[in-house]
């Protein structure tokens, strides 16, 4: 099979899409995938078309302990397998996700998490080849009125309140366990290191004004300039998802840390005039 992802524009691309419809003999394959607060795990919804014609359409739901990302893998592996039934008469088929990341992870063979989708993917674009066609998969943008990603929007919504056909956990779900009990594990160890420290010495400015990230890097009027230096590695206002999540934004976080030595020790202990 071959993946697609244009760079268009969202409207183009849309209008563009619309108007291949109009074929009767291309078999469209529409996938999405949904999690909702009420829902029993992930939705993934698939709708096929022949032309503008609806002609089969599928829901399941893969369970709690998997990701979005899994289901949109699941929603265009499920499309090309059921495909290989469906394509009497048509002289090409095209499945349609508007998640690029899915899309990126079926284009190259390895043996990172989703490896699972992509042998089905293969063993599926195998069985269309021996009936004369090589699927290809595209990216759809969201939200831009194309009916049939809508109505696969709509069965993922849908599939998520159905009872889940598995209980496997994905190993995408594992590791973000993983970094979260971490995570959780050192702002508890801070905080402890935070509350001793104000005890030991409760005149330091720490022990006086709420800290935490979001005042430390953002609002602290101590660290004006410092703050300026940092504002200088992104265009937009600074944010704790630049400033911790990102590559740039991070290396801006430590030299300002190196620089006014917020939150370390000495910062803590009020060995730092302030």
């Amino acid at each position: 099979y071959k993946t697609i992802i244009s760079k268009k524009s969202k409207e183009a691309e849309a209008k563009e899409h619309k108007e291949l419809l109009e074929d009767k003999y291309l078999l469209s394959i529409y996938s999405d995938a949904s999690a909702t607060s009420k829902g029993k795990g992930i939705g993934v919804g698939v709708a096929y078309y022949k032309g503008a014609s609806l002609i089969a359409q599928e829901k399941v739901n893969i369970g709690y302990n998997q990701l979005v990302y899994n289901g949109e893998l699941e929603g265009i592996t499920l499309g090309l397998e059921k495909a290989v039934n469906l394509v009497e008469d048509c002289l090409e088929v095209r499945v349609y996700a508007d998640n690029q990341a899915a899309i990126l992870r079926l284009r190259t063979a390895s043996d990172n998490p989703g490896q699972e989708w992509q042998l089905r993917c293969i063993r599926a674009a195998k069985k269309l080849k021996k009936k004369g066609l090589i699927p290809t998969i595209y990216w759809v943008p969201g939200h831009q009125d194309v009916i049939g990603n809508e109505k696969a929007d709509a069965l993922a919504k849908e599939a998520t309140k159905l009872d889940p056909t598995s209980s496997k956990t994905s190993l995408a779900v594992i590791g973000t366990r993983v970094k979260q009990l971490g995570e959780q594990e050192w702002h508890s160890y801070l905080e402890q290191y935070r509350r001793k420290a104000i005890t030991l010495n409760a005149n330091t400015y720490a022990a006086k004004a709420t800290q935490d990230p979001a005042h430390i890097l953002l609002s602290c009027t101590l660290f004006k300039e410092a703050r300026a230096k940092m504002q200088e590695a992104s265009r937009e206002p600074l944010s704790l998802v630049f400033l911790l999540h990102t590559n740039t934004g991070i290396q801006a976080t430590i030299s300002f840390i190196e620089e006014t030595k917020a939150a370390t020790q000495a910062w803590y202990k009020g060995n730092l005039e302030n």
